[in-house]
């Protein structure tokens, strides 16, 4: 090594094993399979920022589900989507008496009981539709 030279791996920037348009694709895959709700907040400053939320019922149990979940929100993570709310976990069972419950169910599963997710995420500035990041009007 001469004595201008850096050693191997200094100095260089690292880089992500995927993409984050890879991610962004993946978790715009993965959000097909949520029901989709948008509105719009406004900002301190005057401005709109874009609220979407993600909602569906999963079944707790199944392993297909969970991963669904998992891969969502850590795609969503490295998509650089911003959670503006905790996520919300509802369970849909009530039980009235012993041996008498109520639940929304699983039609391949009708004995397991799904529960309610909802996820809000902000809309990306390049996924907004023109206008929705402006400043509004002065109203007097």
């Amino acid at each position: 090594m001469q004595e201008r030279e850096l050693p191997e791996g200094v100095g260089e920037t690292p880089q992500p094993a995927v993409s984050p348009e890879g991610h962004r694709q993946r978790f715009e895959e993965l959000a097909g399979a949520f029901n989709r709700n948008e509105f719009d907040r406004l900002n301190e400053d005057g401005s709109v920022t874009k609220i979407v939320s993600y909602e569906r019922h999963i079944d707790p149990l199944d392993r297909k589900d969970l991963a669904l979940v998992r891969d969502f929100r850590l795609r969503a993570a490295a998509s650089g989507y911003r959670e503006v709310f905790s996520p919300l976990v509802l369970s849909t069972q009530s039980n009235f008496a012993p041996g008498q419950s109520e639940a929304v169910e699983s039609p391949e599963r009708p004995h397991r009981a799904l529960t309610f997710i909802q996820f809000g995420y902000e809309k990306r500035s390049g996924d907004q539709q023109a206008g929705t990041s402006a400043r509004r009007p002065n109203v007097t």
